[in-house]
């Protein structure tokens, strides 16, 4: 992926970067400007020897005595680049065809049909599965995606990478959900505000909270939560989300305890009945998706 060197569109989230200038050589840009009258910036972390781009670059005139010049970077990066296009679709069409995605935030592989592909898109699709779920904004490093996958090819395993929890199931199911630690707290959300929670979850309260009312918090559901909301509605135990994935839920608090789990359908009955607060609203809205946008270079 580094090799294919940087694309000519990249998506972030809610944010789409465009570079149009490329393939333009440096010198001809300055040129070009220079005959307007434009000025423009120079970035001063390309003079920062701390990075190592900026070591490279200064032996460009030694590796180009030695044959690898510029020119032949640049179609080494474009070789690179196709070959990347290459990896991703097949990426792509491998989650769509052996992995399902729970609004809850959890998910389960075909480990059958996962098994079938080659070793290199498999790895790419544990790799960008476990960032989605785990709230990441990288691939955890390939040494122990191999690790992992050579686990799941001897079966019975039960593993934890990337914040996640991989799980093996009857039937060549897998279970990939988040880790219920180093989850965050967020404290007092304001009616009508949309949040982030841990990367993977866009929360609200709708405006019609009474002033007055208890400040309302979003945090991990956790054990004790779970054994809160059983106890107050023990049908939450007939949840599809697994055992597994259920600590780590998002669950809005309040001085009193769990106020509302969305995605087990609770809601603490006294408080909702007594119009203290407007509904609570979860959706499952990663950061970044598990197929991504792609890599471009046009």
């Amino acid at each position: 992926n580094g090799l294919a060197a940087m694309p000519g569109v990249t998506e972030r989230f809610g944010l789409r970067l465009l570079r149009p200038l490329l393939s333009v050589p440096k010198a001809r840009l300055r040129a070009l400007l220079g005959a307007r009258g434009q000025d423009w910036i120079e970035d001063p972390s390309n003079r920062d020897r701390t990075y190592e781009r900026v070591r490279i670059r200064r032996l460009m005139p030694d590796l180009a005595a030695g044959g690898l010049d510029s020119e032949a970077l640049s179609q080494t990066a474009a070789r690179m680049a196709a070959a990347r296009m290459v990896l991703e679709g097949a990426a792509c069409e491998l989650i769509a065809g052996a992995a399902f995605f729970h609004p809850a935030g959890f998910a389960r592989l075909n480990l059958n049909i996962l098994a079938t592909a080659p070793d290199e898109v498999a790895l790419h699709v544990l790799g960008r599965v476990l960032m989605t779920l785990g709230g990441g904004n990288y691939k955890p490093h390939r040494r122990k995606l191999e690790r992992l996958w050579a686990a799941l090819r001897r079966k019975n395993i039960s593993m934890t990478l990337g914040g996640c929890r991989v799980e093996e199931h009857s039937g060549g199911s897998l279970l990939v959900c988040r880790e219920a630690r180093n989850l965050p707290e967020i404290g007092n959300i304001q009616p009508g505000r949309r949040i982030l929670w841990d990367n993977r979850f866009e929360a609200f309260i709708d405006a019609g909270r009474r002033s007055g009312a208890s400040p309302v918090g979003l945090a991990a559901l956790g054990e004790s939560g779970w054994a809160e909301v059983v106890g107050n509605a023990p049908g939450v135990r007939q949840s599809p989300v697994p055992r597994a994935a259920r600590a780590s839920l998002p669950a809005f608090r309040d001085d009193w305890g769990i106020l509302a789990a969305p995605h087990l359908g609770y809601r603490r009955p006294d408080v909702w009945s007594a119009g203290s607060a407007g509904a609570a609203h979860i959706r499952f809205f990663p950061r970044n998706s598990a197929a991504g946008t792609g890599f471009c270079v046009a």
